[in-house]
């Protein structure tokens, strides 16, 4: 609702404004307040276009994979000799920044025949300097034809200084850039289609604004994947929805077709390249065999229910998990979950509450209020040595957790299919998900990199299942395949009992020595911890 809501105001906003610079009437709206890309005077195609719409969209797809093949090797080089910061980083910027410009203003210079004013380039070669919106506008809406050697050149280059420019250290964006590269191929095949198909014995009559329009669909949707939503923006950025059904076809081809090569540009930055745990919408099918227990963290850092302060800054310093699983004293079986920004809050507020006990001393009747607790407020400590030193005199007493811990928190047995895990964790925007055994202890926990890492298993072992199929062997050792590639889980066919006596809380840390203990720099998240994930999250 709010971004709705936001969205509705700012576009009523932009339109006030928008028609106030085209001379209309203030507070007027409607069909006369001009739109980004301008309206289209004919709307008119043919149904035998629908064709060369879909092979137009095929090519965007192929353009928009290659798009990505190309940056994505061009960001690995840049993580391995520019970095994400620094003087090189800033150079990068200056050197790409002085290539383009002086590329757009030399081969205006060099295309045109004599000293021209800006306003009397020919349309062709003014596109090279009119970048963005208005470039858009002349290849939509320009009734003469372009010089296709210009046109082509000027794709081209627009491609590759494109990619070339996605990543370097400005912010600078892929949606018009792309959108103004699609418009300039699809702008040359409507030509081209205008010149050779259009005749008194062909029911086409191409306009080529129209196949620019389906060029920058294809060429948006190829590289960032994008469908409905892209349908949508051009529309209203048309203000016309006659071209929604070929919008559509181009925005969904391009999709499918790229999509059998790799990710779009978005997910291939987040996941492959700065390997943040996103999920995909769907898993993969053969995950409905695989079991929570396969791929789950079984060493978790755990805590009692009433625990030292000392052992609260251990785990704020050890790891940076963003909840642990709360035992029942001398037992396995939980009593719920405590978020690291309650655990923060907790030795934040604990002296001035009185939650700081000696042991044996009864919990305080009164407690911190939820709104305390989950206040917005930054928190008072950024580093583990910060909150050792603002809690060292209370290292040896105790905290009562049982009012702060969630008791409410999701778990699944260690026989769930993954399948369904991974749903539950799309579907309800899971961080992590505690796992019981059948006797009601907790067995281990699971994140969203757990099931990452489950996805690529499989991938990897579906992979050896062909491979080895091509050499004539067998499938009988599918298993013992799949946990090699899920290194994560060494324990996988320990039997229960086992397990059962290695789960105890101290293997839950690392194997630090004592003199080290605390002595962690790192910097706290800022933000509220909430629904945090653990177990290598």
């Amino acid at each position: 609702m709010r971004l709705f809501a936001a969205a509705s105001v700012s576009t009523l906003v932009s339109r006030l404004f928008m028609g106030r610079d085209h001379g209309l009437p203030w507070g007027l709206l409607g069909w006369r307040v001009p739109v980004s890309f301008g309206r289209f005077s004919n709307m008119d195609y043919y149904i035998l276009e629908f064709g060369i719409f879909g092979l137009m969209a095929v090519c965007g797809g192929l353009m928009g994979a290659l798009f990505n093949c190309m940056n994505k090797r061009l960001t690995l080089w840049r993580q391995r000799h520019i970095g994400p910061r620094g003087h090189k980083r800033f150079l990068e910027a200056l050197f790409v920044t002085f290539v383009i410009a002086s590329f757009n203003f030399w081969v205006v210079i060099l295309l045109s025949d004599g000293p021209y004013m800006l306003e009397e380039l020919p349309d062709d070669i003014a596109i090279f300097w009119r970048t963005g919106t208005k470039a858009m506008k002349q290849l939509f809406h320009g009734q003469e034809d372009f010089d296709l050697r210009y046109l082509l050149l000027f794709a081209v280059m627009n491609f590759i200084f494109t990619c070339w420019n996605y990543g370097v250290g400005v912010p600078s964006g892929l949606f018009v850039p792309s959108l103004l590269t699609g418009s300039a191929f699809g702008r040359i095949i409507g030509q081209l289609v205008n010149n050779h198909l259009n005749s008194e014995d062909s029911p086409i009559e191409a306009r080529p604004g129209t196949y620019a329009l389906i060029g920058a669909c294809a060429m948006l949707a190829g590289t960032a994947r994008i469908t409905i939503s892209l349908a949508m923006i051009l529309m209203e950025t048309m203000g016309e929805a006659e071209f929604g059904l070929p919008i559509f076809l181009a925005v969904m081809v391009a999709k499918l077709t790229g999509d059998v090569f790799n990710r779009g540009i978005y997910d291939l930055h987040i996941i492959e390249l700065k390997h943040v745990p996103f999920l995909e919408t769907l898993p993969e099918g053969e995950m409905i065999e695989l079991q929570v227990r396969d791929v789950m963290q079984r060493k978790v850092v755990t805590l009692d229910l009433v625990v030292k302060v000392s052992r609260l800054v251990q785990v704020l310093s050890e790891t940076n998990h963003h909840a642990f699983p709360v035992l029942y004293p001398g037992t396995r079986r939980m009593a719920g979950l405590l978020s690291q920004q309650i655990l923060r809050r907790l030795l934040e507020l604990g002296e001035p509450h009185g939650l700081f006990l000696s042991e044996g001393e009864e919990a305080p009747a009164k407690h911190i209020s939820w709104s305390m607790m989950t206040s917005a407020q930054p928190f008072m400590c950024k580093t583990p040595l910060e909150y050792q030193d603002l809690v060292a005199d209370h290292m040896d007493k105790v905290i009562h957790l049982t009012p702060y811990i969630n008791r409410s928190c999701l778990f699944v047995l260690k026989y769930t299919s993954v399948y369904v895990c991974y749903q539950m964790f799309r579907q309800l925007g899971l961080r992590h998900l505690a796992v019981l055994g059948m006797d009601g202890c907790l067995a281990g926990i699971i994140t969203r990199k757990d099931l990452i890492l489950a996805e690529e298993g499989q991938q990897d072992m579906a992979k050896a299942m062909e491979e080895s199929d091509t050499d004539g062997q067998g499938s009988e050792d599918d298993q013992d395949c799949l946990r090699r590639h899920c290194s994560h889980c060494p324990e996988a066919s320990l039997p229960d009992a086992e397990l059962g006596r290695q789960h105890s809380s101290q293997s839950a840390y690392s194997t630090r020595s004592q003199g080290s203990l605390f002595q962690s720099s790192r910097v706290l998240e800022a933000a509220e911890g909430g629904m945090g994930g653990a177990g290598g999250m």
